[in-house]
């Protein structure tokens, strides 16, 4: 065997070594058969690390003999991808796929069996004039024209339907009794109340019904110019809205003021200078197959007391609100508000539907084309829509609304489409609000301002809101998906194509977390399960001052933008809490893909398990998982990050997994696959890639341990520690090769200037039963010290290479395959030039 192939055991006193027994070696008994005990087998007479040849890429071997595989696969059933883990590897899909339902409308599949498609969104068809856009599912046009002034758009209709039926004769499908009361305008003849005499007008219709017993008054065909007060009970019923209209004609008061108990109006159409339909005191009033149009100030407001119900009914053009109520119990169903206006004498609102300590119920609805907000609710009531499409509000004359819902007060939207609102599909206040299988769409504000497509925030008074999601789909919000700040739980939610303002804006986040800052001192607590954020710009998930639960997620083609110094581009990134000594975040189960980089922690403490993050190759240098200390910055919290990296894998990025600064522990994960980058900024204008990076920053050092980890496949450095102590046990380095020439070492440790300071801070570097192979230089120690245990470097051009170092080398290592087996002393390493070497 020549000498540049033989065996080397290191084990003689060389002039750098501190010798003698190494901690735990066991003793020989025999000097031709050593007693080499579990840890250590016995080859050609000495004591050598038990390690196994293991083949497999995802493989480490085991102390005292055999192979495990370690990390996660990336997998995919169906179609949708997954994560595979062991010890079975079954295929574990993550997030939830967008699908088409049975109703042709949009939909998401996901756990629990991942076969049915559930509708998302109203139950819509696509209603004369709409299409099918490149979104995937069914909405207006841009310009829609309204269906007309006594006809509407429906639920589950594909055209637009009547307000009520015209039928046939003098009082058309109403059906009349005894008691009934007559009215038609252009009668002649005395006015008795009668079919063959009716009223001439529905004053008078009114005045000849009992104050107690309820009354019943049918409306021909006709105009009716008065301002009516009802106050009695009775039911008002015109032959249908297309022919019977009611014009208010006091510039001060009501078209209608209903008073009383036990009041119906239908089959009429009602036009005011001032307020349509005004319910107040303890009215109970039932508006049915009615229109309120064009009225100068609200189509109906209820004052404190009353109870409103509006079915099949059309409210257009009203101006301030569609529905206004104070204190009011309202039930809207299968009705339409649009086109609401701002008031004349003070551009105020144009809002749908509003309530102030209301309970609401909004069933099976189309609100369309309003101002400020499509439904606003605030204060103590409660607010319930089902079924309903909200879309195209558009802002006030001052430029500020333009959400579909706002709210502060509880709400739960269930069965609901908000598409195309201007800057928030949905926006609550300090309220508990839980939406589930809801659409969400919305544009930016003229001018290129924001848009959002949930945003939760705190109460003026400081009160805290509570997000609940299920089966929520929200697509092309200009700015942010879903932002909450405040408590969130959300499962089986799609979030996709969130791009910035304008197209060059880099700024386009799928979820953001937050509660502020130091002034805001509380955290929330967020739970995020089968989760799918798709191509946002910048982040797909942030969050700041929260603990963050995150299972069976999926975070994909997150871009960077133009701004080389926050290119963005990152899956996950995460800021610290001040106040919680938990996590910040924690990851299960979840897949990372085709993003710039992973994930980023800012003075965070973050668990990974069973995660993949795969990234894909960028001019730029990106991470997989980093975490920093960035407390020198006022804007952060001083919170030392720490990291625990577990059964994980980690691919496709310059560096796998950076700590700058942190304490960070690496178990049983499979770091691989980064190449070098030109970057001019660096001192040798390139940036190497490295798998695990422990490094000092700002006097800070790093504290690393990892331990049965694979690292493989990087162009630089497989592991590093720069200025910082970083632990390295039972794991795999191999295939690191030359960047630009240079570098190619397995495992490496180097010193690093603390900030503008002479002072020189030297790294750490700690073996035990490590192998090495396929590397240009295995073991480098540079300025550094630590300790090298019963591991092996094969297969390599030099195993160890030392300058100004004093590591403590066990005998018991195996340096054995390489082009040569000797130690090199000194700077003289030109790599891939000759060795330098001393002699033996």
């Amino acid at each position: 065997m020549s000498a540049a192939k033989s065996l080397l055991v290191v084990g003689s006193c060389l002039s750098l070594f501190a010798c003698g027994t190494e901690a735990g070696d066991p003793p020989s008994a025999d000097a031709r058969v050593p007693d080499c005990g579990s840890l250590l087998r016995a080859v050609g007479g000495r004591c050598t690390p038990a390690l196994d040849e293991c083949t497999g890429d995802d493989e480490v071997p085991l102390p005292g003999g055999g192979c495990k595989h370690v990390g996660v696969r990336i997998c995919e059933v169906g179609g949708q991808s997954g994560v595979a883990a062991p010890p079975d590897y079954e295929c574990l899909r993550v997030g939830v796929a967008e699908c088409t339902a049975a109703t042709g409308g949009p939909g998401l599949r996901g756990p629990p069996d991942w076969t049915a498609c559930k509708a998302i969104g109203a139950p819509m068809p696509c209603i004369a004039g709409w299409a099918v856009g490149k979104r995937g599912f069914c909405e207006p046009p841009s310009e829609q024209q309204p269906c007309g002034s006594a006809s509407m758009a429906v639920v589950g209709k594909r055209t637009c339907q009547p307000v009520g039926e015209c039928g046939h004769g003098r009082w058309g499908n109403v059906l009349t009794g005894t008691e009934t009361i007559y009215v038609d305008a252009a009668a002649i003849g005395p006015e008795l109340g009668t079919a063959d005499s009716p009223f001439h007008s529905i004053a008078a219709g009114l005045r000849a019904t009992p104050r107690t017993a309820r009354g019943h008054v049918v409306i021909a065909a006709g105009r009716y110019e008065e301002s009516l007060r009802i106050d009695r009970p009775v039911r008002i019923e015109g032959r249908c809205a297309a022919q019977v209209t009611i014009a208010g004609i006091e510039a001060s008061t009501a078209a209608l003021t209903i008073d009383a108990r036990d009041v119906t109006l239908r089959g009429v159409t009602v036009t005011s200078p001032e307020v349509g339909v005004l319910v107040e005191g303890r009215a109970t009033a039932v508006l049915e197959s009615v229109v309120v149009r064009d009225c100068e100030d609200r189509g109906i407001q209820g004052k404190p007391l009353a109870t409103i119900t509006v079915r099949d009914s059309l409210l257009a053009a009203n101006r301030y609100a569609g529905i206004d109520v104070q204190g009011v119990k309202l039930v809207l169903e299968r009705s339409m508000v649009r086109d609401s206006r701002v008031r004349s004498r003070d551009a105020h609102f144009g809002f749908g539907v509003g309530g102030f300590n209301s309970p609401i119920a909004i069933r099976e609805c189309v609100i369309a084309r309003n101002r400020g907000a499509g439904v606003v609710a605030i204060g103590n009531g409660k607010l319930d829509i089902v079924g309903t499409l909200i879309h195209g509000t558009t802002p006030r004359s001052d430029g500020l609304g333009g959400q579909g819902v706002s709210t502060a007060s509880a709400a739960t939207l269930t069965d609901v489409s908000l598409l195309d609102n201007t800057g928030y599909g949905v926006w609550t206040f300090g309220a508990s609000v839980r939406l589930e299988r809801v659409l969400v769409t919305a544009r930016p504000h003229p001018g290129g301002g924001a848009a959002y497509g949930i945003l939760s925030t705190v109460y003026p008074a400081g009160r805290m809101p509570t997000t609940t999601l299920r089966d929520v789909l929200v697509v092309d919000a200009a700015l942010t998906g879903v932002l909450s700040i405040g408590d969130l739980d959300a499962e089986r939610v799609a979030v996709r194509r969130i791009r910035g303002v304008d197209v060059a804006d880099v700024r386009g986040v799928g979820f953001a977390i937050s509660v502020g800052n130091k002034d805001m001192p509380a955290t929330a607590r967020v739970r995020l399960r089968d989760v799918s954020l798709l191509d946002s710009n910048l982040v797909g998930l942030f969050t700041l001052n929260a603990v963050v639960t995150m299972t069976r997620s999926l975070v994909a083609r997150t871009r960077v933008g133009p701004d080389v110094e926050n290119p963005g581009g990152w899956a996950i990134q995460t800021l610290g809490s001040e106040t919680e000594d938990r996590y910040e975040l924690d990851l299960r189960d979840s897949l990372l893909q085709y993003n710039t980089t992973g994930i980023v922690a800012d003075n965070a403490r973050v668990r990974i398990r069973r995660v993949a993050v795969s990234s894909r190759p960028t001019a730029i240098h990106n991470r997989g998982v980093e975490v920093r200390d960035r407390a020198w910055l006022p804007v952060f919290y001083p919170r030392a990050p720490a990291l625990v990296l577990e059964d994980s894998l980690v691919e496709g990025n310059n560096i796998g997994v950076h700590v700058l600064p942190a304490k960070a522990v690496v178990r049983r994960c499979v770091v691989r696959g980064g190449k070098a980058v030109v970057d001019e900024r660096a001192s040798d204008g390139l940036f190497i890639a490295s798998g695990i990076v422990a490094n000092h920053f700002n006097g800070h050092a790093s504290d690393v341990s990892v331990s049965q980890t694979v690292v493989n496949d990087f162009e630089g450095v497989g592991v590093l520690s720069r200025g910082s102590s970083l632990a390295l046990f039972g794991s795999r380095v191999f295939d690191i090769h030359l960047a630009g020439g240079r570098y190619g070492n397995g495992v490496a440790a180097d010193s690093l200037t603390a900030g503008s300071s002479p002072v020189v801070v030297p790294g750490r570097l700690d073996l035990d039963l490590v192998d090495i192979a396929r590397v240009e230089v295995g073991i480098v120690y540079d300025d550094s010290s630590g300790w090298i245990r019963r591991s092996r470097v094969r297969h390599s051009r030099v195993p160890l290479f030392l300058d100004n170092a004093k590591p403590t080398v066990g005998r018991f290592n195996l340096f054995s395959d390489n082009d040569d087996d000797r130690i090199s002393y000194g700077r003289a390493l030109p790599l891939p030039a000759s060795l330098s070497l001393p002699a033996r």
